[in-house]
């Protein structure tokens, strides 16, 4: 986040043929047809020194599974306001970390 590398126990890396969109993020070509079209234009005006830009009040969200995650590389940012509480269950984990609490966000 910010430059700074996250400590991400959960994030697994399966083996998965090269996807160049994927591995090297963000891509400057288009190169994978689950790309949204929309989003790959808003994505390449906000590449600043090989690095995505999140706009404020808005999340850029990974799947846990990253080479198998279609999430925020395919169809772009979450809003602010779409996100209403922090997740209750974890479903078919590779990994189980503590559980997290439910609590709204403000």
């Amino acid at each position: 986040m910010n430059g700074q590398v996250q400590d991400e126990p959960y994030a697994t890396f399966e083996p998965a043929p090269l996807n160049p969109f994927r591995d090297d993020f963000p891509a400057e070509l288009y190169t994978d047809p689950s790309v949204d079209p929309t989003w790959w234009k808003q994505m390449q005006s906000l590449i600043r020194d090989h690095a995505l830009v999140v706009p404020a009040g808005e999340y850029f969200v990974l799947g846990d599974n990253r080479n198998h995650s279609e999430d925020s590389r395919f169809w772009g940012f979450v809003p602010r306001q779409a996100i209403v509480a922090r997740p209750l269950v974890i479903y078919f984990s590779v990994a189980r970390p503590p559980p997290p609490m439910c609590n709204r966000l403000g």
